[in-house]
């Protein structure tokens, strides 16, 4: 049974755990931004338009960020509804406030309301590519494992085949890759490796490859027997 290193492997099972468990960590931050307003909500029970509206904005490089000041009227009296979270939209001079008549001071604007609602779908998307992208990578990195495990019970090895280092444009792990390139047989192969100082002035390296698939191969410097 030839002895291969599976280690590249073990990143990829990171990333795709780290993407699989993202959709969570989001829902956790929508729920903690989501909450109190959604309980302020609740505790409504009728709504006005606001009399005026003081808008202020934050400006960078990516655009305006508002995040208006709500002044509405009950009773002759005069109400302020801030809002809790900035957005890129910029609001209308009479947004519609939500408010608890026995205590108009519990109040949320409908331009909050929608930010929340823009903010949902956006981390709801983003999840689900998340999830799409940490599944693609779970089951590419298994068909990897499977393929060299069939090598080692049955792959041909050929060692000490002439081979090109090159730098590749890969990088893994923030560790810059290199690409192993020999010829065997007429037929051309290539494998991503991490850097290591140990492949400065190498010559050769070994090849394990299916008989009945010269597309199922594996590339090491040092494959045992």
């Amino acid at each position: 049974m030839q002895k291969l290193s599976t280690s590249a492997t073990g990143p990829k099972y990171l990333i795709s755990g780290a993407l699989l468990i993202a959709p969570i960590i989001i829902c956790i931050m929508l729920f903690m931004i989501a909450d109190p307003v959604i309980k302020i909500k609740n505790n409504t029970d009728t709504f006005t338009t606001a009399s005026r509206t003081e808008i202020k904005a934050k400006h960078s490089d990516s655009g305006n960020q508002y995040s208006p000041v709500f002044y509405f009227n009950v009773d002759d009296k005069e109400y302020v509804c801030s809002t809790r979270s900035s957005s890129s939209t910029k609001p209308s001079e009479n947004s519609k406030i939500y408010y608890n008549s026995q205590n108009p001071d519990v109040c949320v604007s409908e331009y909050e309301l929608s930010t929340l609602y823009l903010i949902a779908i956006a981390l709801g998307i983003a999840s689900i590519i998340d999830i799409i992208i940490g599944l693609f990578v779970l089951i590419t990195t298994f068909s990897k494992n499977a393929k060299i495990k069939q090598l080692a019970q049955s792959g041909q090895l050929i060692k000490n085949i002439p081979c090109a280092i090159l730098p590749s444009k890969i990088t893994l792990n923030n560790t810059k890759g290199y690409t192993i390139e020999l010829e065997y047989e007429g037929l051309k192969f290539k494998s991503e490796v991490k850097f290591n100082q140990n492949y400065i002035g190498r010559e050769t390296a070994d090849l394990l490859i299916d008989p009945m698939n010269t597309k199922n191969y594996f590339i090491d410097f040092e494959i045992s027997q």
